[in-house]
């Protein structure tokens, strides 16, 4: 180190940097904490201690890779207070926000660049240190979006402002509920992308704008091609994380969407082999349990309310979550264990799951679940009110929950939203016994979801519709033509295992059921 410091430099945290991205955790502290102790200066320490904090989230340690973060910040003259609470976030949001209301999106965009190195070095740490504290303490993570975005606005705009205001965009949709200005802060992440051609930072704007943000607004088929194109640049610069994180997105869109089994199924698969090197962060991604959840609906063999099999098993999966501190994967799971229960009739399961997912949500919340699970809870809800008297409070409050958020997400992207609320609008009015209602407001959802070519729930209101010409209208006629449609829609979807349930239900010569 005295003799050839810039060689040793170099040397050892390349090492620890390929260490970090081929997961020996254990190496990489090896390696840089002796850079960190013979560093000469504050700027040669940053890059090591990006590593390190890195390697620390990479392992779960969130606490431990946070503590280490804010004391790199204390040297660069970022300081936060030790004691965080809700006083704090909405202290500093209120600063930020009324920050950024004194400036146009357009006098923004013509700001200069940041110039003070120090702030660049903060900015590097404070991106880095953002996405562990919101794992570990999201009212820290808040205050690390608003310094980002301060720095931004009082001293220039660089490549994390992109980073900055992908998030505030993020949290002004999910949390403040000011969609239209969220969606604004989004575009303005993604113009500033292409201003400073930071492809390094792409990842994880993509992963913010496309999956938190535009499906707000835009249709949710249109944000799949960014992810993949996130997950293929995220790979070839070696951003592991951020490559996990836009298939985790992508997931949930194409599951939002509807998306063809088959090639979703095998296309998921591919993502699975390509990261099989890299299992200490495939523990972090929803993409096990939810092609888990697809092929239940293909497969003809076993029980397709259960994620149990092809060598994949929910508990053990959800106990090592919990062991590597992401317990918040329950909700996700529990999720589509009860929406494949309702799906394939068994409302005693179904309800069971709801009560858990439930539970999970409110031990690991989300700012605002997404509208696949708000929906799903609306249909379990008035399903459960018509066939059981247990609780019916509990469930008709569910139930018009659901309904009243659709219809305000409808307000936004009626794209996305407005079969969902036809849908839910018409299982309340067949809860209600108003059957005039009811049988109009399917086939507008059946229509709308046609339209706005959400081939999944075409398919599940065609087949509600049937079970409501069966039972309220005795239309028997009506109610298989209905289930027909429903049955054919289903096949289209490549959902087989469900379309042969449906037709054993409804279809066969020997069906009870009509």
């Amino acid at each position: 180190w005295k003799d050839e410091y810039d060689l040793c430099l170099d040397l050892f945290t390349s090492c620890g940097e390929t260490n970090y991205a081929t997961g020996n955790f254990s190496g990489v502290g090896i390696l840089l904490q002796p850079v960190v102790r013979h560093a000469r200066c504050l700027e040669d320490k940053i890059r090591p201690y990006t590593i390190l904090i890195n390697s620390l989230g990479g392992e779960g340690k969130y606490s431990d890779a946070v503590e280490m973060g804010l004391k790199v910040l204390a040297l660069l003259g970022e300081t936060f207070p030790e004691n965080i609470d809700e006083s704090h976030v909405a202290q500093d949001m209120s600063t930020t926000l009324t920050l950024l209301g004194s400036t146009t999106i357009e006098e923004i965009l013509r700001m200069g660049e940041l110039q003070d190195e120090q702030k660049h070095e903060a900015n590097q740490i404070l991106q880095l240190l953002c996405v562990h504290a919101l794992k570990w303490n999201t009212d820290l993570g808040a205050l690390i979006i608003f310094r980002m975005l301060r720095i931004s606005m009082q001293y220039g705009l660089s490549k994390a402002s992109c980073f900055a205001f992908s998030n505030i965009s993020m949290m002004l949709c999910c949390t403040v509920g000011d969609i239209r200005r969220g969606y604004e802060y989004g575009k303005l992440a993604l113009k500033l992308l292409e201003r400073f051609n930071a492809r390094e930072h792409l990842p994880r704007v993509y992963v913010t704008v496309y999956g938190l943000v535009y499906p707000y607004t835009e249709p949710c088929q249109a944000c799949l091609p960014s992810h993949q194109h996130a997950y293929k640049v995220a790979m070839e610069l070696g951003d592991i994380e951020w490559a996990v994180q836009n298939v985790n997105l992508y997931t949930l869109v194409a599951m939002q969407c509807g998306s063809k089994l088959g090639p979703l199924i095998q296309e998921l698969k591919n993502y699975l082999q390509e990261l099989k090197d890299f299992n200490h962060l495939i523990i972090t991604t929803i993409i096990p349990p939810t092609l888990q959840y697809f092929i239940n609906l293909v497969d003809p063999e076993g029980n397709p309310t259960v994620l149990c099999r092809d060598g994949f098993d929910m508990e053990s999966f959800l106990q090592q979550a919990e062991e590597n501190s992401f317990a918040n994967l329950h909700r996700h799971c529990y999720f589509m264990c009860f929406l494949l229960a309702y799906l394939f009739d068994d409302m005693e399961r179904a309800r069971e799951m709801y009560h858990r997912y439930d539970k999970a949500e409110k031990s690991f919340p989300l700012t605002n679940p997404l509208p696949d699970e708000v929906f799903a809870s609306g249909l379990l809800a008035t399903a459960t009110v018509r066939s059981s008297e247990d609780n019916a409070l509990f469930w008709r409050r569910i139930a018009h929950d659901s309904h009243s958020n659709v219809c305000r997400r409808c307000e936004n992207s009626s794209w996305n939203n407005q079969h969902r609320m036809h849908l839910l609008t018409a299982e309340i009015a067949y809860m209600n016994g108003d059957a005039e209602a009811a049988a109009v407001s399917y086939g507008l959802a059946i229509t709308s979801a046609g339209e706005h070519k959400f081939l999944h729930e075409k398919a599940l209101a065609y087949e509600r519709a049937g079970i409501f010409y069966a039972d309220a209208g005795h239309d028997f006629e009506e109610a298989r033509k209905h289930f027909e449609l429903a049955h054919s829609s289903y096949l289209e979807w490549g959902a087989t295992r469900k379309a042969s349930d449906l037709a054993s239900k409804f279809l066969s010569p020997c069906s009870q059921n009509l």
